[in-house]
């Protein structure tokens, strides 16, 4: 079974203050922990992120390429940023991850793939009762499902978790899967 990582780095970052991809966490930027849990287990990742900020994510070479949204769905958020990684780089699986979890492991990854062989479409995280679709594992015949959704406008991933087979993993270490969505959450959880 091959394995392909999609890293989503396309938000406004409005609530940070500052691009987050970029923002630094024990002087590495927050988008080198979400490559770092993804790489060893992948053929490649597709860094997918808007065109202002292309550029600044070849400081890492490794496994990854970075690109933008496809059009006609650019900026249509995390849904669109998946579509546009699965149609860059062919696998049976994608491993996603958002930019902003500093925290995340491999472990998590390593953990979702165990339940591969159950066939699923989807195999997503469950953590304190809710479930982390940008942090979850996607099969390939999910992209069909997220095109439709794509030109229906239908931008949810809770959405298209109700549409497809999805196996679910309960997590109970809730700092590994900490969104940092601002700067006082990250000092409180900096260490």
């Amino acid at each position: 079974m091959s394995q392909a990582g999609i890293i989503i780095a396309g938000g406004n970052s409005t609530r940070y203050g500052q691009p987050k991809a970029f923002a630094l966490h024990h002087n590495k930027p927050f988008y080198y922990y979400s490559v770092k849990a993804i790489e060893p287990l992948v053929k490649g990742i597709t860094i997918v992120t808007k065109d202002l900020y292309i550029d600044n994510f070849n400081d890492y070479k490794g496994k990854s390429e970075t690109i933008t949204d496809l059009a006609p769905y650019i900026g249509l958020g995390p849904l669109s940023g998946i579509y546009s990684g699965m149609s860059n780089i062919i696998a049976e699986w994608y491993l996603v991850a958002p930019i902003d979890v500093p925290f995340i492991k491999k472990e998590v990854y390593e953990r979702l793939m165990e339940k591969r062989n159950e066939f699923p479409q989807a195999i997503v995280p469950i953590v304190n009762g809710r479930s982390q679709p940008l942090l979850s594992i996607y099969h390939r015949s999910v992209f069909p499902i997220i095109e439709k959704q794509l030109k229906a406008e239908e931008l949810s991933l809770h959405s298209l978790l109700k549409l497809i087979d999805v196996r679910k993993v309960t997590f109970d270490e809730e700092k590994t899967f900490i969104n940092v969505n601002d700067k006082k959450t990250h000092r409180m959880y900096r260490e």
